[in-house]
């Protein structure tokens, strides 16, 4: 094999690594693999309390 042959062979390798990696980033990016049961699981708790109740605790003891 020649050296003008190896470098081409080079290239098409380094080009289809490249092709490569790229769609996998780009199809990691697009999927979702989170169920709609896990985004329901996952949503932001309400951090709000009632005063009125920790109060009526306090006075109970």
């Amino acid at each position: 094999m020649s050296r003008n042959e190896s470098l081409l062979l080079a290239i098409i390798f380094f080009i289809t690594v490249i092709t490569w990696i790229i769609l996998g980033i780009y199809r990691a990016n697009t999927e979702s693999t989170v169920t709609s049961t896990q985004q329901e699981e996952i949503r932001p708790l309400n951090a709000e309390f009632d005063t009125k109740i920790i109060q009526s605790l306090q006075q109970r003891e």
